[in-house]
């Protein structure tokens, strides 16, 4: 599949920071992601777990594909306060300052867990998702999810939910 190929590409030459680990490198015992994080590419790192293939069903049924995976350095936790979420990195100039947890499996508890402020750099109030990328498109594509933005492309942002923020407006205005 042509599109496939091309997330490929661009993620494998293109922007070849993606392939970095998501946890902290400093030793300061801080996470990027949390820390029960399984990233959903390559397929080696997440084996065949029941979990890891359920997930894997959830984002398909949305639209996306392993290139998308790989490319948005999609993930999931099986343990810990993200069990049973989906972990989506939101990428500021190639390093992770947030992400998002998304229940895909089980009942109880909100739809989606925000992280607690020590583990994020940068609040979802002043961050577009995908923006490093969108933010150069000739035509922006803005939508309210994350999945919604991932499935249109790279030309494609979200606003974390219904409202628009201040500092997301910064963004939208000033690049």
């Amino acid at each position: 599949n042509l599109v496939q190929f091309e997330k490929l590409f661009y993620r494998s030459f293109l922007h070849p920071h993606v392939v970095l680990d998501l946890r902290d490198e400093t030793g300061s015992g801080s996470w990027r992601v949390p820390a029960e994080y399984t990233p959903f590419y390559p397929r080696e790192e997440r084996g065949e777990t029941v979990l890891g293939e359920r997930g894997v069903a959830y984002l398909r049924r949305r639209g996306l594909t392993e290139a998308d995976f790989m490319l948005y350095r999609l993930g999931y936790c099986a343990s810990g306060r993200y069990r049973n979420r989906i972990i989506v990195p939101v990428v500021r100039d190639g390093e992770v300052v947030y992400f998002l947890a998304r229940r895909f499996f089980g009942f109880g508890g909100p739809r989606y867990l925000n992280p607690k402020n020590e583990e994020i750099r940068e609040h979802p109030s002043n961050l577009l998702f995908n923006w490093d990328s969108a933010k150069s498109s000739q035509t922006l594509k803005i939508t309210e999810g994350v999945f919604d933005a991932i499935g249109l492309g790279e030309d494609a942002t979200s606003l974390f939910g219904k409202q628009i923020h201040p500092g997301q407006l910064r963004l939208l205005g000033g690049g």
